[in-house]
């Protein structure tokens, strides 16, 4: 079992139920949509503050990918830790400080809510949210800043990812949003 990330552009609230055989149904119309309902534990729900917990949203586009297991995940979020500590003058090892334990540091200043680069993924819940426009956004522009590093890496599937993440990114950055399913 693995992680699938959704982007959706355009995301918009519909007035629609899901029905006993788990469709969208647009209560006006009486016709089954294609909608995604938006969900965050409460802990995180500031990564959506647009998007309203249990509500049903329509969309225009959908991009998914399979982002690989949480375990695989969990070590692409260390990947991008690194990259956000090599471009980072402020973050710097201390004092005989192993680089694996600068990348371990980064990346707990960003689950103490430090808005440094890539902080909105490292950070967020892996099994299960909605990142909203504002965040994806931000991820957005990590990503770009952060692409030339990214294209050096040797992990040719590190890469690929990287790549899905900015095409996801990119797509849900238009009135958007990105799912963890």
């Amino acid at each position: 079992m693995g992680l699938t990330v959704a982007a959706f552009k355009n995301a918009r609230r519909v007035n629609a139920y899901i029905n006993d055989e788990n469709r969208a149904i647009e209560r006006d119309t009486g016709k089954e949509i294609d909608a995604f309902k938006a969900g965050n534990h409460p802990f995180y729900q500031r990564y959506a503050p647009e998007f309203v917990q249990g509500q049903l949203y329509t969309f225009d586009e959908i991009f998914r990918f399979e982002a690989g297991s949480y375990s695989y995940y969990a070590d692409f979020r260390e990947e991008l830790a690194a990259l956000g500590v090599a471009m980072d003058d402020d973050f710097e090892p201390w004092c005989e400080e192993d680089p694996q334990s600068v990348v371990q540091r980064y990346m707990q200043e960003c689950y103490e809510w430090t808005p440094l680069p890539f902080s909105g993924l490292i950070a967020f819940s892996d099994c299960d949210g909605t990142l909203g426009c504002s965040a994806v956004m931000k991820l957005a522009q990590d990503f770009a800043d952060h692409a030339h590093l990214a294209a050096k890496l040797e992990s040719e599937r590190f890469r690929k990812d990287y790549a899905a993440w900015q095409r996801a990114l990119a797509l849900a950055s238009a009135s958007g949003c990105i799912i963890f399913i």
